[in-house]
């Protein structure tokens, strides 16, 4: 089939805050540059509705914070999984990168000619700096603005089918307009996937809707190699009354908000009778679970008490959730506000260097969809400072891989429908449905392996029907049936990996394996088998 072609330097997969950092840098190379989005560029992905702000330790919260403290908190948060010279990376670029943000528009909360800068669990000090208005959409639409004066060519409404490799190199990508069904290529010298987590692969999650992993598989099924899939950082404190799904970042207030089970106990003080609420998320999500399973929870969650808070610090620290009550005329120092964790945060994905590079030539990663830089767990408010930090790595090394070299070319033909019949349109919220089920129910906060066979068991039989569902399939059934098939090998992915750990560390709890085993102390690989199917390995054996 004859199909329309792109031609240029360098390809973004992706329009959320990393992917518009790599193609600014990459175009301030000399780069041409072009990047693809499923949704519009400066409005996808989880970067708009991003709650929080940037930890960069500036040292303005308190004058003996530095890049080496931070990177020691990082390391520490991570369960000294995190690859070292990544974690390094981000603590010493992530001051560099709020400067760079202010100096494009964002408008960063100041004390004078200070960052103001909130202290948040497992930091040592108050680093973290955040917006005048809260919302990632405020930093990426000035970001948007930077794009367009670049002439960098915006596809919105393109989804990305497979990466293009001839000879072992990455050359573009395959991609299906999303609302009209048309295929097209994008041939690049350099391609970078910047397409974000999967976090809504789960039944309860704070991601957008489209979160499903599908950068993971294009770089698994490109040759790439990914690493510590099976740590998934759960939210602990999403709403689920007097409202539902509004994400509570009240981690600022510490032990002032605290968490209450049904019979009024302060839970925390028998899980971490030290740090209480400023306890880091995976160990609060983890004791919230244990409440509401063992019967001590009220509606699926437990009671997060505002009331001793002052209504002008919720106004300054928590506007939005003040605004939220007062168009609904509830008053937070009255309302018994239930909360209860939900999926957030992919800290695993495609093992990368410090370029940026993923072992495939031609390809590079940066964001949430790759992995090293959090280890077993993230530290609050280092998701955007990584999109940044390692958004402009990538488009440098990309920029710098592309310039200069020849455009190379996949030998077979680029795109030839499948051959069949659809049976009708697919099921396909049937198969998110079962999908979603089966992650949340065995593969969630609490994992054994009965739960993860089963788990590997049903999502293999999933995999299976779908892929016997794309024969014939065209048009934007194409779209949706690939995207279905993407997040299904990605929830195996994470079953796989959480299955070869058999420890407890981080965001990865086995009750079979309740402790930490230092003979785990690497992290577990997920590669191609050869044959189509996964395999799962600990890294160095």
């Amino acid at each position: 089939m004859n199909l329309d072609e792109h031609h240029r330097d360098v390809l973004v997969i992706g329009g959320g805050l990393a992917g518009m950092e790599a193609a600014l840098e990459a175009s301030r190379l000399g780069a041409r540059v072009i990047i693809a989005s499923e949704q519009k560029v400066g409005r996808s992905g989880n970067s708009v509705i991003a709650e929080g702000g940037y930890a960069a330790p500036f040292g303005h919260g308190d004058p003996r914070d530095n890049p080496g403290i931070f990177y020691e908190d990082i390391l520490r948060s991570g369960q000294f999984l995190n690859d070292r010279t990544l974690a390094r990376t981000l603590a010493d670029g992530s001051c560099r990168a709020v400067e760079e943000l202010c100096g494009a528009g964002v408008p960063f909360r100041m004390e004078g000619e200070r960052y103001a800068q909130k202290h948040y669990p497992g930091h040592t000090y108050p680093r973290n700096c955040y917006l005048v208005r809260e919302g990632g959409i405020h930093i990426t639409l000035p970001l948007l603005e930077h794009l367009r004066r670049r002439s960098i060519r915006l596809l919105a409404h393109s989804y990305a089918l497979r990466l293009l490799v001839a000879g072992g190199e990455c050359c573009g990508a395959l991609f299906i307009a999303t609302r009209s069904g048309s295929i097209f290529a994008v041939r690049a010298r350099a391609t970078i996937l910047a397409c974000g987590g999967a976090a809504a692969i789960y039944l309860h999650s704070t991601n957008v809707r489209g979160a499903t992993g599908d950068g993971y598989v294009l770089a698994l099924e490109a040759g790439a190699a990914l690493r510590d899939m099976e740590f998934v950082q759960f939210y602990p404190t999403i709403m689920l009354a007097p409202v539902r799904n509004f994400l509570m970042d009240f981690s600022c207030f510490g032990r002032r908000a605290p968490l209450l089970n049904r019979l009024g106990e302060r839970f925390l003080e028998r899980y971490a009778p030290a740090a209480l609420e400023a306890c880091t998320r995976d160990v609060k999500s983890r004791t919230i679970f244990t409440e509401v399973r063992e019967g001590r929870g009220v509606k699926g969650g437990v009671v997060m008490d505002v009331s001793a808070l002052p209504r002008e610090e919720l106004e300054t620290y928590t506007p939005r959730f003040c605004r939220l009550f007062a168009r609904r005329n509830l008053d937070p120092h009255r309302e018994r506000i239930v909360v209860a964790p939900a999926a957030h945060f992919f800290m695993g994905g495609v093992a990368i260097d410090e370029g940026c590079r993923t072992g495939v030539p031609g390809l590079f990663s940066c964001g949430e969809v790759t992995g090293g830089v959090h280890g077993a767990n993230r530290l609050a408010d280092n998701a955007l400072s990584e999109c940044q930090v390692f958004g402009r790595l990538a488009g440098e090394h990309g920029a710098r891989y592309a310039l200069g070299r020849p455009l190379q070319h996949e030998t077979a033909p680029a795109w030839e429908p499948s051959g069949g019949r659809s049976a009708g349109l697919p099921p396909f919220p049937r198969w998110m449905a079962r999908l979603r089920e089966i992650m949340w129910e065995k593969v969630g906060i609490e994992r054994d392996r009965g739960g993860l066979e089963e788990a590997i068991s049903g999502l293999e039989r999933l995999r299976e029907e779908v892929d016997e569902s794309v024969a014939g399939v065209t048009g934007p059934s194409l779209y949706r049936v690939t995207k279905v098939r993407n997040a299904v090998v990605t929830g195996l992915m994470v079953a796989k990996a959480a299955l070869a750990r058999r420890e407890s560390r981080g965001a990865h709890f086995r009750s079979d394996f309740p402790e930490q085993d230092s003979s785990f102390s690497r992290s577990i690989m997920v590669e191609g088998d050869g044959r189509g199917g996964l395999k799962a390995r600990l890294s160095g054996g």
